[in-house]
C-alpha cells in the first residue's frame, strides 16, 4: 500500500507500530434441519470449551465471558436456533437471527446494554468464527467489527492496536483494551486496509499507513517514553487533592451514558460537564423524557461526587436538523444555549422533567444553563422548572429540584456576575466563548486563532471576578472549557482560587500528577498576572515533565 492517513475515533489511547492483519472471519454455514442443529451443537461446545480454558484474564473480561456462556447454555438461545431452521433458514442465518433476537431483549434491559450490543452481535459471528491462532509478531488487528472474544488464542502481548469501522468507547473490547493499554480506534474505513501493510496508530486517534522513516522514528520515541508516564500516572488514580488548605475538585466533562462508563472506569469521582447536546446531535429525532430519565440517573449512579448536566446547548457550531432553525449571519451571537431553549419550550421542559425525576433518585445531580447573558433569562428559566414541578406533581410522579448553576461563557455574565450570582447556587466558566467573545475571534476559524489566548489579561480579569464574586458570595465556581485541562494553566487557575476543573478524563491523571509536583515545588510569583508570565508557566510545566521522567514512584505516591 502506499503513504495513507485516517482520522478514526479514539476508544483506548496510545501508540501502535506493527503490521496490519485482519481477524475475525466469518465461515458461512448452510446446513439445514437436523444436520445444522448438528453443527450448531459442535460448534457451541467448542466455543464453551475456550472459553472455560482462557486463563489469567481481568474481571472484566471474565464477566462478559460469562455473559457469553450463559447465552449458549441458555436454553432459549437454542430454541431461537431451532424455531428460524424450522422456518427454513440455512445455519448462519439461524444463528444471526437468534442473535439480533438476545441483543433487542438484553438492550431493553437498560441503555448501557444497549450500548455494549455490539460485543453480543459479535458471539454469533465468533461461532462461525475459526479460532485465530498466531504465535508471534506485533499486529494492528482489523476488521469492520470485533469483540475480545476474537483476541481469545491471542496472547495480549502480540497485540500492539485494534482498528474497526464499528465501535463504541464502552464496548467491552474498549474497556478491555484499556486495561491493557492497547491503542483502539474505531470509525474507520477498513475496505481500505491491507493485511502486512506498516502502519502506526497515533495518540491522536490517526491511522498512517506506511508512514516516512521521519515520522516513524518520531513515533517510536513518543510511545517509549508515553509508555513510561503510563506507568507512573497509574498510582494516581484515587485522590483528594488540596492548595492552600482548600480542597480542589478534578472532575470529567462527558458528552453521554458511555463517555461516564469511560470515566467512571478511570476512577474520576464525578462530572463537571455533562454535555447532553451530543446525544440529541447523534439522533434524527429529540429524546424522550423517559430515554433521558434513565441515562441521566445510569449516569450518576456511576460516580460519588456531583455529575452537572448542562440543559440542551445548540446553536453556533452545533445544529439539530429537526428543530428547522433559520439561517443565522452570525449563529454564534443567536439563538443557541439557554436562549434556544428557552425559545423551545416542549423541547425544554421534557428534558428538565427528566432531570427532576432522575434528581429524586439521584442525591448527586446539579442542573446548569449555559450562555446566560442577563438575570432574566435564569429567572425564565427558573419559572419553567416550576412549571414542570406542578405537571409531575399531578402526574404523582417524584421528583426534586437539584442545585441550579450556569456557565459564564459572555463578557458580559463575567463582568456582572456579582448579580447573576443571585439567582444560582454555582457557576462554571466556560472558556472556549469567554475567550472568543474577549477577543473578537471566531474559534472555528485558523485564520484568527492566533487570537485564541486564554492567558490574555482581559481573559484573566474575567476569570478573577467570577472567582472572587462566587467566593465573596460562599458559592463554589468551576471551570468547563479546555482551559481546564490545560496543564501550562493549571498553576495560575490554583492561584486564582478555582475550586473545580473539569477536562476530558484522560487528562486527569496528568493533572493529579502535576498537582503532585507544585505542591514539592513552590509556586511563586505569578500573581498578579500579566500574560507576559506566560513564560514562568511554561517554564514550570519543562521542569515538571523532566521530574516524570526522572521519579521513581512507589504505591506509596499514591494521593491520598
Amino acid at each position: 500500500m502506499m503513504y495513507m492517513q485516517l482520522q478514526g475515533i479514539i476508544a483506548s489511547e496510545g501508540i501502535s507500530i506493527g503490521k496490519l492483519k485482519k481477524i475475525g472471519f466469518k465461515k458461512i454455514y448452510t446446513e439445514k434441519g437436523s444436520e445444522a442443529k448438528e453443527v450448531f451443537s459442535i460448534l457451541k461446545q467448542n466455543l464453551i470449551n475456550k472459553i472455560e480454558s482462557t486463563k489469567n484474564i481481568s474481571k472484566e473480561t471474565n464477566e462478559i465471558f460469562e455473559i457469553y456462556k450463559a447465552i449458549l447454555m441458555d436454553p432459549y438461545f437454542e430454541e431461537l436456533i431451532d424455531k428460524n431452521l424450522e422456518n427454513g433458514d440455512n445455519l448462519s442465518e439461524s444463528i444471526e437471527a437468534s442473535t439480533v433476537e438476545i441483543i433487542d431483549l438484553m438492550s431493553s434491559t437498560n441503555a448501557y446494554m444497549k450500548e455494549r450490543s455490539s460485543d453480543i452481535q459479535r458471539l454469533g459471528i465468533v461461532l462461525q468464527n475459526p479460532i485465530n491462532e498466531i504465535e508471534s509478531g506485533k499486529f494492528i488487528f482489523y476488521n469492520d467489527s470485533l469483540a475480545v472474544i476474537d483476541f481469545l488464542s491471542i496472547n495480549v502481548n502480540l497485540i500492539e492496536g485494534i482498528i474497526t469501522q464499528n465501535g463504541s468507547k464502552i464496548s467491552h473490547l474498549a474497556i478491555w483494551a484499556r486495561n491493557n493499554n492497547i491503542p483502539y480506534v474505531y470509525n474507520i474505513d477498513t475496505t481500505k486496509l491491507t493485511d502486512n501493510s506498516d502502519s502506526v496508530i497515533t495518540k491522536d486517534g490517526k491511522l498512517i499507513i506506511e508512514p516516512p522513516a521521519e515520522i516513524l522514528n518520531q513515533l517510536k520515541e513518543e510511545k517509549i517514553n508515553r509508555i513510561k508516564i503510563i506507568e507512573k500516572s497509574m498510582y494516581f488514580q484515587k485522590k483528594n487533592l488540596f492548595y492552600k488548605n482548600k480542597k480542589i475538585t478534578i472532575a470529567a466533562n462527558i458528552g453521554s451514558l458511555e463517555d461516564g462508563y469511560v470515566a467512571a472506569e478511570r476512577k474520576v469521582n464525578g462530572v463537571g460537564l455533562f454535555r447532553t447536546e451530543f446525544m440529541f446531535l447523534a439522533k434524527d429525532e429529540p429524546l424522550s423524557e423517559e430515554e433521558q430519565y434513565k441515562i441521566y440517573k445510569e449516569t450518576a449512579n456511576l460516580f460519588n461526587d456531583t455529575v452537572i448536566i448542562r440543559t440542551l446547548d445548540i446553536g453556533g457550531d452545533k445544529e439539530l436538523k429537526y428543530l428547522n432553525l433559520e439561517k443565522e449571519l452570525n449563529p454564534f451571537l443567536g439563538i443557541r444555549g439557554l436562549r434556544l431553549s428557552l425559545e423551545f419550550r416542549d423541547l425544554f421542559k421534557i428534558q428538565l422533567r427528566a432531570i427532576l425525576r432522575a434528581a429524586y433518585e439521584c442525591n448527586n445531580i446539579a442542573i446548569m444553563f449555559p450562555m446566560v447573558t442577563i438575570e432574566d433569562e435564569i429567572k425564565k428559566a427558573k419559572s419553567i422548572i416550576e412549571e414542570c414541578k406542578k405537571e409531575l406533581s399531578r402526574e404523582n410522579k417524584n421528583y426534586k429540584v437539584p442545585s441550579i448553576g450556569i456557565m459564564i461563557e459572555v463578557p458580559s455574565a463575567a463582568l456582572n456576575a456579582d448579580n447573576l450570582i443571585e439567582s444560582v447556587d454555582f457557576m462554571s466558566i466556560g472558556t472556549n466563548d469567554l475567550i472568543q467573545y474577549t477577543m473578537a475571534m471566531d474559534r472555528t476559524n485558523n485564520k484568527v486563532s492566533y487570537l485564541y489566548l486564554p492567558h490574555n489579561n482581559a481573559v484573566i480579569k474575567l476569570i478573577k471576578n467570577v472567582i472572587d464574586v462566587c467566593h465573596q458570595n460562599k458559592k463554589w465556581v468551576g471551570m468547563c472549557g479546555s482551559m481546564a485541562g490545560e496543564m501550562i494553566y493549571y498553576p495560575l487557575l490554583l492561584e486564582l482560587g478555582l475550586d473545580e476543573f473539569s477536562m476530558e478524563s484522560s487528562q486527569i491523571s496528568f493533572i493529579n500528577m502535576y498537582h503532585t509536583y507544585l505542591m514539592e515545588h513552590n509556586i511563586a510569583n505569578i500573581l498578579p498576572w500579566n500574560e507576559k508570565k506566560i513564560e514562568i508557566l511554561q517554564n514550570l510545566l519543562d521542569d515538571f515533565w523532566i521530574w516524570l521522567k526522572e521519579k521513581n514512584f512507589s504505591r506509596g505516591g499514591i494521593i491520598s
